[in-house]
């Protein structure tokens, strides 16, 4: 009999296997039944892994999660996910937080999203699995929503499993965190009446989060400080340090002292924010009335979203914070920041800074009150999203490539290839297996041919060396080194060059997914291959004639790739009917617009204007300024 089919009738799938699971289950595996378990670091332990090794169990079988699979519809994964994503969490949401305003019910479908993210994509793989047993056991690891997934997907051939244990944990730690928060807020609050009154700002002032690891982040910051340096300036502008990878120690003082007159603050924790006991009360009343039945975790977060607010309510009142610019779009926090804004008399701006070319996330959102896109098809997205945005503004791409940028490479006369890659999870649309199968293919191309020099620009990866984190990683870095020492491949620090800077470098570029940094650089005039593997179908470049663009198998693409350097002019070409849906000008001014748009929102408010006014005459400036016509705004378009 044949093993592997006794071993398929009977499968308990496990999202996240532990030492305990593994003698919970191991009692099943001597029954016939197959543990079948995500293979991905993030969700096993090394200890865990020691046993496995230990035990040589053949019934115990990795597997990976992968979302390029197809539905019987036709359907790739990654799509379905994302919908079974968006389901449930809006479900929840418009069910058991009625109380809430748009802002707060967006804040709460990102925090789930966030958490459920991984969950939905193992439940969807799994459930996809038709080929194994008709019943399907799925072993949960414990999560606080958990109860939403079993709701949603449970079935009489679906069994949900889950140890009973709670997170005490992390309900422990997030208590503690929130009492600390609270009790500082508090003490701050009255030791400043003690203080002598500080030197607080003269000027109204405009934040900006500091993210060093974007180079797209940074050069905006950059253009904006030449702006502002070369302007008379009513308004200062301060970085906020409040991430992570931003402590603001003597390294980062020292960065920092590069921006002067531009100030920074330590954001981190919010460790000057005061709240009165009058205010922590009102807060807790809040949260009181905004109660959700039976989710501990959602009331605990209503009542550190309420003490937040008061918290920066204080700092930014105290700061002078007439306008905030933001970074990080997957973040719940943001809503925090809005409302503490908004209760103030000010705004949040946020800038498009990458191409949403494939669908809506939910754990991504748009709290600003005005949201700069570069053109149509993502204003539309965001319409589409339950986003918190009073005002979409088309800017046009930003910030500005720089035009004398030039990049080491080989003296000898090559045809030339910038590849662009992605960033890739193995629980995600783009999985590390078809990043690896990417630039394998890529690789044995170039070195078939050796009149083509490639250059990388890659996402995450600053070295050759790098690729061994990926499948079959050595064997890829034997093929990069071999074609680097024939001058066929150079291998660009991702934190030097934009990609559009590496793609006016470049005859072509040939990229990993529908690749957004490839679609800047064809709005722009270059010519790019994208090998959509996933396929993004849905997504408004479809709808135009991208055939000789866009290919859903990378043989083909490759062959694109041929037929280019044979002299087929039409390939990699984006249709001038696309170009100015993504990008409204086309000139990349948008830093410069966004600026004047700044400009003028300052001088309103220095006229006494309230907020709502500030809006309607900045924006009227704006449109008219730019000559934006009305379709911009047009909702019945529906591009997406």
């Amino acid at each position: 009999m044949d093993k592997t089919k006794t071993m398929s009738k009977k499968i308990i799938w496990v999202e996240q296997l532990s030492i305990l699971k593994i003698f919970l289950l191991l009692p099943f595996s001597y029954l016939g039944y197959s543990i079948k378990y995500d293979n991905d670091d993030k969700q096993i332990h090394w200890s865990t892994r020691r046993l496995l090794s230990y035990l040589k169990s053949d019934r115990f079988i990795p597997f990976y999660i992968n979302l390029t699979e197809k539905n019987d519809t036709g359907i790739s994964l990654a799509y379905v996910h994302f919908d079974h994503l968006r389901e449930i969490v809006c479900r929840f949401v418009d069910n058991n937080l009625k109380w809430a305003t748009l802002t707060q019910k967006n804040m709460y479908i990102v925090y789930i999203s966030n958490i459920l993210y991984h969950k939905i994509s193992f439940v969807t793989y799994v459930l996809n699995q038709k080929k194994t047993s008709k019943k399907k056991y799925v072993f949960l690891y414990n999560g606080i929503f958990n109860s939403l997934i079993t709701s949603y997907f449970e079935d009489k051939n679906t069994k949900f499993l889950s140890l009973s244990i709670k997170n005490l944990t992390g309900v422990f730690l997030s208590m503690t965190s929130l009492f600390c928060k609270t009790t500082r807020g508090v003490s701050n609050y009255y030791l400043n009446l003690f203080k002598k009154s500080e030197n607080l700002p003269k000027k109204d002032s405009l934040w900006i989060e500091f993210a060093p690891r974007s180079l797209m982040w940074d050069l905006l910051r950059k253009e904006l400080f030449e702006l502002y340096k070369n302007d008379d300036a009513k308004f200062d502008i301060v970085f906020y340090l409040d991430r992570s990878d931003t402590p603001l120690n003597d390294q980062m003082k020292k960065f920092l002292a590069k921006f002067a007159p531009i100030k920074y603050i330590d954001f981190h924790n919010h460790v000057s924010g005061g709240i009165s006991f009058s205010h922590l009360f009102s807060a807790l009343k809040k949260a009181k009335q905004c109660w959700a039945n039976n989710q501990f975790y959602c009331n605990l977060l209503t009542i550190g979203y309420f003490i937040d607010i008061n918290l920066l309510v204080s700092l930014y009142r105290k700061n002078n914070v007439k306008l905030l610019i933001q970074h990080q779009e997957a973040s719940w926090f943001q809503a925090v920041q809005r409302e503490a804004l908004d209760e103030i008399g000010s705004m949040m701006l946020g800038h498009h800074w990458s191409n949403y070319v494939s669908c809506d996330y939910t754990f991504f959102n748009f709290f600003q009150n005005v949201y700069f896109s570069w053109g149509k098809i993502t204003h539309d997205l965001v319409i589409k999203k339950n986003n918190s945005c009073e005002l979409i503004l088309p800017s046009g791409c930003l910030p500005s490539p720089r035009l004398n940028v030039d990049f080491a490479g080989t003296t000898e006369k090559k045809r030339s290839i910038l590849i662009l890659d992605s960033s890739v999870d193995n629980d995600c649309q783009h999985p590390k297996r078809t990043l690896s199968l990417f630039y394998e293919k890529i690789f044995e191309y170039i070195a078939a041919r050796k009149n083509i020099i490639a250059y990388v620009k890659c996402k995450n990866f600053a070295s050759i060396n790098d690729l061994s984190s990926l499948p079959d990683g050595e064997t890829l870095v034997a093929l990069a080194e071999d074609l680097k020492k024939k001058n066929l491949l150079i291998f660009l620090n991702p934190i030097d060059y934009l990609p559009i800077e590496a793609a006016q470098q470049c005859e072509i570029s040939f990229c990993y997914s529908l690749n957004s940094a490839g679609i800047i650089s064809q709005i722009n005039g270059h010519r790019a291959i994208h090998w959509d593997f996933i396929p993004w179908n849905k997504c408004p470049i479809y709808s135009h004639n991208m055939g000789k663009s866009i290919f859903n198998e990378i043989d083909n693409a490759l062959d694109a790739l041929d037929s280019f350097f044979m002299g087929d002019n039409d390939i990699g070409v984006m249709p001038k009917s696309l170009i100015k849906s993504i990008d409204y000008f086309q000139d990349f001014k948008g830093t410069k617009r966004m600026y004047e748009f700044i400009k003028d929102c300052f001088e309103f408010y220095h006229k006494q204007y309230k907020k709502d006014e500030i809006l309607i005459r900045s924006s009227k400036r704006y449109i008219e300024r730019n000559n934006i016509n009305d379709s911009f705004f047009d909702t019945t378009t529906n591009l997406w």
